[in-house]
């Protein structure tokens, strides 16, 4: 896989879908509140438990979260929940994730929990 560094993400959100992005629903959701400006607080977890927590399921789709993340006008709150919740991604998309989330101004609180 090209490195997620290389796509384009401002100039493919244009025109890809959501769904194209995810097929899980609860993940298209998260974007579609992301997209809208709604949320104000992201969990990453290893399960999905409610509506809130984003699972990611390959680097490409951390990599969309990111973009979408960065560019929310709401979004003050980032958590990540067990141990696992980045093991189908690869260390690079991880470390670029966390530079969108860097360039994010807005965040105000990040909690981390490894066990449940």
């Amino acid at each position: 896989m090209a490195s997620s560094r290389a796509v384009d993400y401002d100039a493919l959100s244009k025109t890809t879908r959501i769904i194209d992005i995810t097929d899980d629903a609860r993940n298209q959701k998260i974007i579609q509140s992301l997209i809208l400006g709604n949320p104000s607080r992201l969990r990453i977890c290893e399960e999905a438990y409610n509506g809130r927590e984003y699972r990611p399921g390959s680097s490409e789709q951390l990599g969309w979260l990111g973009h979408f993340a960065k560019e929310s006008a709401n979004f003050e709150e980032f958590g990540i929940r067990g141990s696992d919740a980045f093991y189908k991604c690869s260390d690079q998309s991880v470390n670029e994730f966390f530079e969108d989330l860097g360039k994010c101004n807005r965040i105000r609180k990040f909690t981390c929990a490894r066990f449940y």
